[in-house]
């Protein structure tokens, strides 16, 4: 302060409030080494041990593990006793989880992972498979230690949950599906001119037109039109073979068969205009699986988690606590 004036406690609090505003908006900018710094200056500058603990819960831990020789990052968020594990097959990006970060951080520990050809994780080569995909999340999970486990897949990443719970059904408490294509990218659950456009990529290796039809049909809501170019200039920032693999690659993405023995408890969700897979398939999933139930969300697309967040968490809270209630005494 100018002329040596003393920092009052009234100063401080709201020197703390301004650097966790600027954490939160570095964090929906991607920009985790800034926001990481803004929160740890937020944490210096509070003398309460409430506010510390509240705001070191929102800082983004990355951590890395190894598959073999492979390096692959993931981000631990929050603390709690249990763990929320999200898994994809492309990159989401932390500025669509930050709001549910903001909720769930004070409660559960929530690991986000970049898959392989993306953010600090490792390239890839094709062919990279869903089977590729489950060997890495079991690297992380085992990386984790024990733990309660609900593993929360995006679209394709349910696919790779299913293989892990097949493999380790000790590992994962519980599974939440979000979208997910129970029979991969086949023509069951897609619609024709994600068949036609896939086909065409496959013959010419041209990506950027099945990029924004995805993009397009991921976020199908009205609300987020105006964000969707800025997404694919996003993802077009990722390697080509990174983008060829998420679209073409998932040639073992077909887990029907294995369904009725995966028996960990399972929360099957879908919106009910999802563009990308049919709701169908959501329906196929939940009547394959020995232990599971359906949740619709009217009126959303692909994605609820990012589209109706609220609605979302809710329905995972009511979730989680089915397994605590559940669990012997």
């Amino acid at each position: 302060l100018a002329g040596g004036a003393e920092v009052t406690p009234e100063i401080r609090h709201i020197r703390t409030d301004a650097f966790v505003m600027l954490g939160d908006l570095a964090s929906l900018a991607e920009d985790i080494a800034t926001s990481d710094d803004h929160y740890r200056q937020a944490i210096y500058e509070t003398s309460d041990p409430e506010v510390r603990q509240r705001i070191e819960k929102k800082r983004h831990h990355c951590r890395m593990t190894k598959r073999g020789s492979a390096p692959i990052a993931f981000y631990e968020h929050g603390a709690g006793d249990t763990t929320l594990l999200f898994v994809s097959t492309q990159a989401v990006g932390l500025a669509m989880f930050q709001p549910f970060l903001e909720r769930f951080c004070d409660n559960f520990r929530v690991i986000t992972v970049d898959p392989r050809g993306s953010g600090r994780s490792v390239g890839l080569r094709r062919p990279y498979t869903i089977a590729e995909h489950a060997s890495d999340a079991l690297a992380v999970i085992r990386e984790l230690g024990p733990t309660r486990l609900i593993g929360v897949g995006i679209s394709l990443g349910a696919n790779v949950l299913f293989r892990v719970a097949h493999q380790a059904p000790e590992l994962l408490s519980g599974i939440v599906t979000i979208g997910a294509p129970t029979a991969g990218q086949g023509r069951e659950h897609f619609s024709d001119d994600w068949i036609a456009l896939q086909a065409e990529m496959r013959r010419t290796g041209e990506v950027e037109p099945m990029l924004r039809l995805h993009v397009g049909q991921i976020f199908s809501e009205p609300e987020m039109h105006e964000m969707l170019d800025s997404v694919v200039r996003s993802r077009l920032k990722l390697p080509k073979e990174t983008l060829l693999s998420f679209f073409l690659d998932a040639t073992d993405g077909d887990v029907t068969g294995i369904l009725p023995a995966v028996h960990a408890p399972t929360l099957v969700t879908h919106g009910a205009e999802d563009r990308l897979v049919s709701l169908a398939a959501a329906e196929l999933t939940a009547s394959l699986l020995p232990n599971a139930t359906l949740h619709v969300f009217n009126g959303k697309g692909h994605l609820p988690l990012f589209t109706a967040t609220a609605e979302f968490c809710n329905v995972l809270e009511a979730f989680i606590r089915s397994l605590a209630a559940g669990r012997p005494a």
